[in-house]
């Protein structure tokens, strides 16, 4: 089990973590960090190509449920292609 999977096994074990966790929101972050790193971008340069800022994508890959949806969807997509 690598460093982060055992930081969201123990995140779990509080319930506003566990609930957090298991967003889609969360789930959507996490995957677009893994795509982002996949396709060997950094967090500036997905900004720069989905037109917002680097404090965004950080936002998105962290899960933050204040960041549309929406915006969730667009960088999704972006990656996608």
């Amino acid at each position: 089990m690598n460093q982060f999977e055992m930081l969201k096994k123990r995140a779990r074990q509080t319930p506003f973590a566990a609930q957090n966790l298991d967003s889609v929101q969360c789930k959507m972050g996490i995957k677009i960090f893994k795509m982002r790193l996949q396709r060997g971008l950094t967090q500036k340069q997905l900004a720069e190509l989905a037109n917002t800022t680097q404090k965004t994508i950080s936002r998105i890959e962290a899960g933050d449920p204040g960041i549309e949806m929406s915006t969730y969807e667009k960088v999704f997509q972006l990656l996608k292609e």
